[in-house]
């Protein structure tokens, strides 16, 4: 059953009719009630304030060019979580829920965005972490009743990403279309990072990684921090890059893109064009052109079969 939405889902899976509904209205009433994680969060600066303001206000404009109306999200949906404040269980669990390189998560259940604080070197880490989060939020999502004893929803899509019904939180190695919803949103994050030079705050961090880029470095680096350590004459200090994430499922990605415009180029003027048919299936949750796509130039059943393929992940969420 499709509702008007008030949060971030577009639709509920299963149950009744009256399920789905209330389902709905609680996480509209989750969405429009401030949340502080008290005991694992901490409060953000006012620089941290503003860049967070900032994107959301980005975003949904940047968004407006794919056909997106933005939910109204402001810097009370996002979450700064410290690691030195969270108790043993908490840190367990983030460990096992979220291992290694994440640095952030978009939680469907609580309508809220989570970044690891303890992982971030700059405001411009920050806002380039966050832009990909809302990506995620702004992007179709649905939840599932699947089960009459048991009413509570869970996730079923975030984008293209078909969720497990075993796991609350999987990697996107488990997840069909994963390695796909993510190589769209980072892709995404890469075009809308431009915007963040209009923050005077980011713009000498964004111009340094330019001058880098500049002198040779890969493309796809976003962003530089100064890491500082003991030595035995005193400290030493070294220049360390941040890179946008998922390589490897955005190159696969550009190459079904790039496939896709030399078979089809009499109906799509540029690779952009075609971007944007990826974009829109994942953003309003309608796979038929996607799928008509793809199926037409590679072969019939092709898009099905895509949902199978695992891809590893480097980091992001």
């Amino acid at each position: 059953m499709n509702f008007e939405r008030q949060s971030s889902i577009h639709k509920i899976l299963g149950g009744t009719e009256e399920e789905q509904k209330k389902a709905l209205e609680n996480a509209s009433e989750k969405f429009s009630t401030p949340l502080f994680y008290e005991d694992v969060e901490r409060r953000k600066t006012p620089e941290e304030e503003e860049v967070i303001a900032f994107v959301v206000s980005q975003m949904a404009d940047f968004l407006q060019d794919y056909g997106v109306l933005s939910l109204p999200i402001n810097s009370s949906h996002v979450h700064i979580f410290d690691d030195s404040i969270m108790t043993e269980r908490v840190r367990d669990w983030m460990e096992k829920e979220h291992p290694n390189p994440a640095e952030a998560f978009c939680d469907q259940n609580s309508q809220q965005i989570v970044v690891f604080g303890w992982k971030l070197k700059s405001l411009l880490d920050l806002a380039q972490i966050v832009a990909h989060e809302l990506i995620h939020f702004q992007s179709f999502n649905s939840q599932v009743i699947n089960s009459p004893k048991n009413t509570t929803p869970r996730p079923h899509r975030v984008g293209l990403a078909v969720h497990p019904t075993s796991q609350i939180l999987p990697g996107i190695e488990h997840t069909r279309f994963g390695w796909l919803n993510e190589a769209i949103t980072e892709e995404l994050n890469m075009r809308f990072d431009e915007k963040l030079r209009g923050l005077p705050m980011l713009k000498e961090d964004h111009e340094k990684v330019e001058d880098f880029r500049q002198k040779g470095a890969a493309s796809d680096l976003r962003a530089i921090y100064t890491e500082r350590f003991a030595v035995p004459e005193g400290e030493k200090y070294i220049i360390r890059p941040r890179y946008f994430s998922y390589s490897q499922e955005r190159e696969k990605l550009n190459k079904l893109i790039a496939d896709i415009f030399e078979r089809h180029a009499e109906d799509f003027e540029s690779t952009e064009d075609v971007f944007k048919v990826f974009v829109q299936a994942a953003m309003t949750g309608d796979l038929k052109e996607l799928a008509t796509l793809i199926d037409s130039t590679f072969g019939s059943g092709t898009f099905k079969k895509m949902a199978a393929i695992k891809e590893s992940s480097e980091s992001g969420s």
